[in-house]
């Protein structure tokens, strides 16, 4: 078997869900379409048709969600106490989740870098990544009085500050942040054959011969998972 056949055998279940994935299985979206798609795949993983590549990152930014929306969620009222405590309890259930997914080897939670000395240094790399990324400058419609977004026809009171407007076009940026490279470096590191997500800026990844040996699948609202 030659190095690179080993390396696709070595991918074939171990897939990397992103963290807006996990947030939509565990707390609900606002798009039903998604969060069916995202509960398929912890099917998925349940069944045992894929294993899960989970990094500390994904953890940490999805425990981070949850309990900003425990919070922001609590019963009208509700004393500082109280809230505390509604935390703590998603925070042992979120844990306590994960220890045994981890358990039943449906995950593999994985460190930032591994001992492979070939490897370049983790943050090196996303680093020196971002200053080679393509990036796109789009056109926006926006409120000239508070910059809110509004639809390209928008005529009359803006939703936001109730002034009455004439929309303005604008730019906005549309690339790779630092934590979005990190996610996929930790996936194609880690050996997943699949990332999957819901932020569309990992489209600037699709074609990069780094990224070849990995499909990467962001979701489109109307369309469903659009594949590299």
């Amino acid at each position: 078997m030659s190095a690179e056949s080993g390396q696709a055998a070595g991918r074939n279940k171990l897939v990397y869900y992103d963290t807006n994935v996990w947030i939509a299985h565990l707390r609900g979206y606002n798009d039903e379409f998604f969060q069916s798609e995202c509960d398929t795949l912890f099917d998925d993983m349940h069944e045992g048709k894929v294993k899960v590549v989970v990094s500390n990152h994904v953890l940490s930014e999805t425990l981070h969600t949850i309990r900003k929306q425990v919070v922001e969620t609590a019963p009208e009222g509700a004393a500082m106490d109280e809230c505390n405590k509604l935390v703590d309890e998603k925070t042992k259930e979120f844990t306590g989740e994960v220890e045994k997914l981890k358990m039943q080897q449906k995950i593999l939670i994985v460190p930032t870098s591994t001992a492979d000395a070939s490897l370049k240094d983790h943050y090196r790399y996303v680093w020196d990544k971002m200053h080679s990324m393509p990036f796109k400058s789009l056109t926006k419609t926006v409120c000239p009085a508070c910059a809110k977004y509004l639809h390209k026809s928008h005529k009359g009171e803006c939703p936001a500050c109730k002034k009455d407007v004439k929309p303005k076009m604008a730019y906005r940026y549309s690339g790779m942040g630092y934590p979005d490279l990190d996610h996929a470096y930790m996936a194609l590191q880690h050996n997943a054959s699949v990332l999957y997500t819901h932020d569309k800026a990992f489209k600037n990844l699709w074609g990069d011969p780094e990224f070849e040996g990995m499909k990467i699948c962001v979701f489109d609202d109307k369309i469903g998972w659009l594949v590299s």
